[in-house]
Protein backbone atom coordinates (compact mmCIF):
# COMPACT_ATOMS: atom_id res chain seq x y z
CA UNK A 1 0.00 0.00 0.00
CA UNK A 2 1.00 3.63 -0.31
CA UNK A 3 1.35 4.02 3.48
CA UNK A 4 3.59 0.99 3.74
CA UNK A 5 5.78 2.30 0.94
CA UNK A 6 6.10 5.69 2.64
CA UNK A 7 7.10 4.05 5.92
CA UNK A 8 9.73 2.00 4.12
CA UNK A 9 11.10 5.12 2.46
CA UNK A 10 11.30 6.93 5.79
CA UNK A 11 13.13 4.00 7.39
CA UNK A 12 15.51 3.80 4.43
CA UNK A 13 16.25 7.52 4.73
CA UNK A 14 16.90 7.18 8.45
CA UNK A 15 19.29 4.30 7.79
CA UNK A 16 21.19 6.36 5.23
CA UNK A 17 21.39 9.25 7.65
CA UNK A 18 22.72 7.00 10.42
CA UNK A 19 25.30 5.47 8.10
CA UNK A 20 26.38 8.91 6.93
CA UNK A 21 26.65 10.12 10.54
CA UNK A 22 28.66 7.02 11.49
CA UNK A 23 31.00 7.62 8.58
CA UNK A 24 31.54 11.22 9.59
CA UNK A 25 32.16 10.14 13.18
CA UNK A 26 34.66 7.47 12.11
CA UNK A 27 36.48 9.96 9.94
CA UNK A 28 36.53 12.50 12.75
CA UNK A 29 37.83 10.04 15.36
CA UNK A 30 40.20 8.09 13.10
CA UNK A 31 43.25 10.34 13.74
CA UNK A 32 42.74 10.14 17.51
CA UNK A 33 42.32 6.36 17.38
CA UNK A 34 45.45 6.02 15.25
CA UNK A 35 47.39 8.25 17.63
CA UNK A 36 46.28 6.16 20.61
CA UNK A 37 47.24 2.97 18.76
CA UNK A 38 50.74 4.34 18.14
CA UNK A 39 51.04 5.40 21.78
CA UNK A 40 50.01 1.91 22.90
CA UNK A 41 52.64 0.35 20.62
CA UNK A 42 55.34 2.66 21.92
CA UNK A 43 54.38 1.92 25.51
CA UNK A 44 54.41 -1.83 24.87
CA UNK A 45 57.84 -1.54 23.19
CA UNK A 46 59.32 0.33 26.16
CA UNK A 47 57.83 -2.11 28.66
CA UNK A 48 59.26 -5.01 26.62
CA UNK A 49 62.65 -3.30 26.54
CA UNK A 50 62.58 -3.09 30.33
CA UNK A 51 61.73 -6.81 30.49
CA UNK A 52 64.61 -7.59 28.12
CA UNK A 53 67.10 -5.73 30.32
CA UNK A 54 66.14 -5.30 33.96
CA UNK A 55 63.57 -8.11 33.75
CA UNK A 56 66.23 -10.53 32.52
CA UNK A 57 68.53 -9.38 35.33
CA UNK A 58 65.78 -10.12 37.86
CA UNK A 59 65.26 -13.60 36.37
CA UNK A 60 68.99 -14.32 36.40
CA UNK A 61 69.42 -13.23 40.02
CA UNK A 62 66.37 -15.23 41.10
CA UNK A 63 67.80 -18.29 39.35
CA UNK A 64 71.19 -17.82 41.06
CA UNK A 65 69.44 -17.50 44.41
CA UNK A 66 67.51 -20.74 43.82
CA UNK A 67 70.72 -22.49 42.78
CA UNK A 68 72.39 -21.32 45.99
CA UNK A 69 69.49 -22.66 48.08
CA UNK A 70 69.60 -25.96 46.19
CA UNK A 71 73.38 -26.24 46.61
CA UNK A 72 73.10 -25.70 50.37
CA UNK A 73 70.30 -28.25 50.65
CA UNK A 74 72.29 -30.77 48.60
CA UNK A 75 75.43 -30.26 50.68
CA UNK A 76 73.45 -30.67 53.90
CA UNK A 77 71.93 -33.94 52.63
CA UNK A 78 75.32 -35.20 51.39
CA UNK A 79 77.00 -34.34 54.70
CA UNK A 80 74.33 -36.21 56.65
CA UNK A 81 74.58 -39.21 54.34
CA UNK A 82 78.37 -39.29 54.76
CA UNK A 83 77.98 -39.00 58.53
CA UNK A 84 75.53 -41.93 58.56
CA UNK A 85 77.78 -44.06 56.36
CA UNK A 86 80.76 -43.34 58.62
CA UNK A 87 78.70 -44.34 61.65
CA UNK A 88 77.77 -47.68 60.08
CA UNK A 89 81.38 -48.22 58.98
CA UNK A 90 82.70 -47.62 62.51
CA UNK A 91 80.16 -50.08 63.91
CA UNK A 92 81.27 -52.73 61.40
CA UNK A 93 84.94 -52.08 62.14
CA UNK A 94 84.32 -52.71 65.86
CA UNK A 95 82.77 -56.14 65.22
CA UNK A 96 85.65 -58.61 64.95
CA UNK A 97 85.30 -62.08 63.47
CA UNK A 98 85.71 -64.55 66.36
CA UNK A 99 85.30 -68.33 66.51
CA UNK A 100 81.71 -69.47 66.94
CA UNK A 101 80.19 -66.08 66.15
CA UNK A 102 79.39 -67.05 62.56
CA UNK A 103 78.19 -70.51 61.46
CA UNK A 104 81.05 -72.48 59.87
CA UNK A 105 83.79 -70.08 60.99
CA UNK A 106 85.95 -71.73 63.67
CA UNK A 107 89.33 -70.83 65.25
CA UNK A 108 91.50 -72.11 62.38
CA UNK A 109 89.46 -70.33 59.72
CA UNK A 110 89.33 -67.13 61.79
CA UNK A 111 93.14 -67.01 61.86
CA UNK A 112 93.29 -67.85 58.16
CA UNK A 113 90.87 -65.02 57.32
CA UNK A 114 93.00 -62.57 59.33
CA UNK A 115 95.92 -63.54 57.11
CA UNK A 116 94.12 -62.21 54.02
CA UNK A 117 92.88 -59.03 55.72
CA UNK A 118 89.38 -60.14 56.74
CA UNK A 119 89.29 -59.33 60.45
CA UNK A 120 86.05 -57.42 61.03
CA UNK A 121 82.57 -57.14 59.56
CA UNK A 122 83.78 -54.11 57.62
CA UNK A 123 86.29 -56.30 55.77
CA UNK A 124 83.63 -58.77 54.61
CA UNK A 125 82.97 -58.69 50.90
CA UNK A 126 81.33 -61.60 49.12
CA UNK A 127 83.84 -61.80 46.28
CA UNK A 128 86.78 -61.32 48.63
CA UNK A 129 85.51 -64.06 50.94
CA UNK A 130 85.00 -66.47 48.04
CA UNK A 131 88.59 -65.89 46.92
CA UNK A 132 89.77 -67.63 50.12
CA UNK A 133 90.36 -71.33 49.34
CA UNK A 134 88.62 -72.54 52.52
CA UNK A 135 85.53 -70.31 52.08
CA UNK A 136 82.81 -71.71 49.89
CA UNK A 137 79.51 -70.10 48.94
CA UNK A 138 77.83 -71.26 52.14
CA UNK A 139 80.42 -69.75 54.47
CA UNK A 140 80.67 -66.58 52.33
CA UNK A 141 76.88 -66.22 52.53
CA UNK A 142 77.01 -66.72 56.32
CA UNK A 143 79.59 -63.96 56.63
CA UNK A 144 77.46 -61.59 54.52
CA UNK A 145 74.29 -62.37 56.50
CA UNK A 146 76.20 -61.58 59.70
CA UNK A 147 77.50 -58.31 58.23
CA UNK A 148 74.05 -57.27 56.94
CA UNK A 149 72.54 -57.92 60.37
CA UNK A 150 75.13 -55.65 61.95
CA UNK A 151 74.49 -52.98 59.31
CA UNK A 152 70.77 -53.06 60.12
CA UNK A 153 71.52 -52.66 63.84
CA UNK A 154 73.88 -49.75 63.16
CA UNK A 155 71.32 -48.00 60.96
CA UNK A 156 68.80 -48.00 63.80
CA UNK A 157 71.12 -45.81 65.87
CA UNK A 158 72.74 -43.76 63.12
CA UNK A 159 72.48 -39.93 63.25
CA UNK A 160 69.27 -38.49 61.82
CA UNK A 161 70.50 -34.91 61.57
CA UNK A 162 73.54 -32.68 61.59
CA UNK A 163 75.00 -31.20 64.74
CA UNK A 164 74.54 -27.47 65.35
CA UNK A 165 78.21 -26.92 64.52
CA UNK A 166 77.96 -28.83 61.23
CA UNK A 167 74.74 -27.06 60.28
CA UNK A 168 76.18 -23.61 61.05
CA UNK A 169 79.33 -24.38 59.05
CA UNK A 170 77.24 -25.11 55.95
CA UNK A 171 75.00 -22.07 56.49
CA UNK A 172 77.93 -19.70 56.88
CA UNK A 173 79.47 -21.03 53.67
CA UNK A 174 76.51 -19.71 51.65
CA UNK A 175 75.32 -16.82 53.85
CA UNK A 176 77.52 -14.01 52.45
CA UNK A 177 77.00 -14.74 48.76
CA UNK A 178 73.26 -15.29 49.29
CA UNK A 179 72.86 -12.00 51.15
CA UNK A 180 74.54 -10.23 48.21
CA UNK A 181 72.25 -11.98 45.73
CA UNK A 182 69.16 -11.11 47.76
CA UNK A 183 70.18 -7.43 47.93
CA UNK A 184 70.89 -7.31 44.19
CA UNK A 185 67.58 -9.02 43.43
CA UNK A 186 65.62 -6.57 45.60
CA UNK A 187 67.29 -3.57 43.92
CA UNK A 188 66.58 -4.95 40.46
CA UNK A 189 62.94 -5.70 41.32
CA UNK A 190 62.40 -2.19 42.71
CA UNK A 191 64.09 -0.62 39.68
CA UNK A 192 61.93 -2.65 37.29
CA UNK A 193 58.74 -1.74 39.13
CA UNK A 194 59.64 1.97 39.28
CA UNK A 195 60.59 2.21 35.62
CA UNK A 196 57.49 0.31 34.50
CA UNK A 197 55.33 2.71 36.52
CA UNK A 198 57.14 5.70 34.99
CA UNK A 199 56.55 4.41 31.45
CA UNK A 200 52.87 3.73 32.15
CA UNK A 201 52.41 7.19 33.66
CA UNK A 202 54.15 8.87 30.73
CA UNK A 203 51.92 7.23 28.13
CA UNK A 204 48.77 7.65 30.22
CA UNK A 205 49.40 11.40 30.03
CA UNK A 206 50.07 11.15 26.31
CA UNK A 207 46.66 9.54 25.73
CA UNK A 208 44.63 12.16 27.60
CA UNK A 209 44.36 14.71 24.72
CA UNK A 210 43.00 12.05 22.37
CA UNK A 211 40.47 10.59 24.80
CA UNK A 212 38.18 13.59 24.41
CA UNK A 213 38.25 13.23 20.61
CA UNK A 214 36.84 9.69 20.63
Amino acid sequence: TKLTKEIQNVLADEKKQREAADKVLRQATAPALEAKRRIHQQEAAEIQQLQNTIGNEVSSLAQQLNQSLHAESTERAFTLQKKQEEHVQRCLEREKITPGKIPGIGPHLTISLEGVGIRTAADCDYSKCLSHPAIGRKRAAALMVWKQGLEAQAEVNMPTGLSLQEDNAIKSKYATSRAQLEAQLLRAQLALKAQQAAVQEKYACSRIPFDSQI
